[in-house]
């Protein structure tokens, strides 16, 4: 009866082992896990005032400032730092978004400011920077629209759900207006 007791005393311990201490580890590997494949919308529920507790809130914690930090990271990739509006990067995954869907209505301006290069020679790059943020700031406040600037002095905006009249409209206030529908 002796070894019976041992025995049954032995697989409560390790019952007791098993859920206390090596299913939340093996939660906490698994997390680690799809954090490392770069899923970062992981919470794990496990909840003790222990040291695995401890470590269950910190990688709580840990995935949401790295959520939080690669959100950030991604909006600066695709930010123009001078502007402020979206940059060439942006553009060009717009542009591949646009391709996946040529049902979808849209218009297309693009633009430069002209003589900032005299602009720039004449009051100096500073008078030059800030006439590029002004031209952001507008942009910017320009509901509906996606402004980018491409680079230099070279700025675009894509309006979405545009029909081919208002297309039109936008178009003939410019200099230059090409629909290419091909």
């Amino acid at each position: 009866f002796l070894t019976l007791g041992i025995l049954i005393m032995f697989l409560i311990f390790t019952s007791y082992m098993t859920r206390k201490i090596i299913k939340p580890l093996r939660e906490l590997n698994d997390a680690a896990k799809k954090m490392a494949d770069g899923n970062l919308d992981i919470s794990i529920a496990f909840k003790s005032s222990d040291e695995i507790g401890n470590l269950t809130e910190s990688i709580n914690a840990m995935a949401g400032e790295l959520k939080e930090y690669v959100s950030e990271m991604n909006a600066l990739a695709y930010k123009d730092a001078l502007t402020g509006v979206k940059n060439k990067a942006y553009y060009l995954d717009y542009v591949e978004g646009l391709k996946k869907d040529p049902a979808k209505d849209f218009a297309v301006v693009l633009f430069d400011i002209n003589d900032l290069k005299f602009l720039n020679d004449t009051y100096g790059h500073e008078a030059g920077d800030a006439a590029l943020k002004i031209i952001g700031q507008i942009l910017k406040g320009r509901s509906g629209a996606v402004a980018c600037r491409l680079g230099g002095d070279e700025f675009l905006s894509f309006f979405e759900e545009v029909s081919e009249e208002a297309a039109f409209v936008v178009g003939f206030v410019g200099e230059e207006f090409v629909v290419d529908r091909g």
